[in-house]
């Protein structure tokens, strides 16, 4: 997926490896991506990155349990991470989250949320979101379908 803000890029293996590469335009705050079942934020596994004040690049994994940002929970999620460590960096006014997922089974169409927030996160606990979506991605394929 690519438009002028968010770029979704990917590649999927024969031993069904997925490596994400998501970017975005970022100053302050964090960026994430998130796997659900059905569409929605309750009880999906996410991705979020940022980079500090002080400059330091973070990723984690979360577990969305609620609406409030004490129920996402850090270092929790269901997402079948490699042993590959996620990374974010920065390059210009860009960020950029890359992990690696390992699943039985190819990975065909999957339900994507993408948020943001300005505000960095306190100990590890994301703030609320500026704005968010939901796509349906189709790996198998490389074509998405917007929610609005």
């Amino acid at each position: 997926m690519r438009c002028p803000f968010l770029v979704l890029q990917y590649s999927q293996t024969e031993g069904n490896v997925v490596t994400i590469v998501l970017s975005t335009v970022y100053t302050t705050g964090w960026a994430g991506i998130g796997f659900s079942k059905d569409g929605m934020m309750l009880n999906s596994s996410c991705m979020a990155g940022w980079v500090n004040v002080e400059g330091h690049a973070r990723i984690k994994q979360y577990y969305v349990e609620g609406f409030t940002p004490s129920a996402v929970k850090p270092d929790k999620g269901e997402l079948p991470l490699t042993h590959v460590p996620p990374y974010v960096a920065l390059n210009g006014a860009r960020i950029y989250l890359a992990f690696q997922l390992k699943y039985p089974v190819p990975l065909k169409r999957q339900p994507i949320l993408l948020a943001y927030a300005s505000a960095y996160p306190q100990h590890h606990h994301l703030s609320l979101h500026d704005d968010k979506t939901t796509i349906t991605f189709d790996f198998s394929s490389g074509l998405c379908g917007l929610h609005i």
